[in-house]
């Protein structure tokens, strides 16, 4: 749990929805005690929130941590390449609402398994919090589609770049056009993606 990840924004995007009892659980170690110092000064200003955070966890009591969880939100500040936590909310049939960064909505069917909103717009978070807040058929039917969200594995992620790669080292040996220096490199990422995937 660091400033990047944008646990911040959740806190101001929640004193400004005004929801009465809601309760924030964020997992993670808090890498920079510095950080959750303000986070929990944040917490403690917003009316009605029940605020913990939870450390360190094994992958194996996930599953209970997010047993009654209504939304997991990643508002990240940063380019994000692959979410594996917007991917493990969606296995457990919970919506997911993201900053719309690197690959982060790529994950999501904007209205079927949650949303997006401009990482830099606490008031976008705010507004969708007050929504699914005040809209239980919405929730039913985002989590419905969180459910039947197809899900890749890292290892079949991986396997999908390494396809593009391949595609493009083959794409490239044919071409009489393209400079040496790119075939290069495209075999080289290939190589690297090939090892990755085992």
């Amino acid at each position: 749990m660091v400033a990047h990840k944008g646990v911040h924004v959740i806190l101001e995007a929640l004193g400004r929805a005004v929801l009465g009892p809601v309760e924030l659980l964020v997992i993670g170690v808090a890498a920079d005690p510095e950080y959750a110092r303000r986070l929990r000064q944040l917490a403690a200003g917003i009316p009605g929130l029940e605020f913990r955070m939870y450390g360190a966890y094994s992958p194996a009591i996930l599953p209970l941590l997010l047993q009654e969880v209504d939304c997991a939100i990643t508002p990240s500040q940063v380019p994000e390449s692959f979410s594996i936590t917007t991917r493990e909310a969606l296995v457990r049939g919970i919506p997911v609402l993201v900053s719309r960064l690197g690959a982060l909505p790529e994950a999501v069917s904007e209205g079927e398994n949650g949303f997006t909103f401009d990482h830099d717009r606490p008031e976008q978070l705010a507004a969708l919090l007050r929504r699914l807040a005040g809209d239980a058929g919405l929730r039913e039917h985002l989590k419905r589609g969180a459910r039947k969200t197809p899900v890749l594995t890292a290892t079949q992620h991986a396997a999908a770049i390494r396809a593009v790669y391949q595609e493009a080292v083959g794409l490239s040996a044919r071409g009489s056009t393209r400079r040496r220096f790119e075939l290069d490199e495209l075999g080289f990422f290939y190589a690297e993606l090939h090892k990755l995937a085992g």
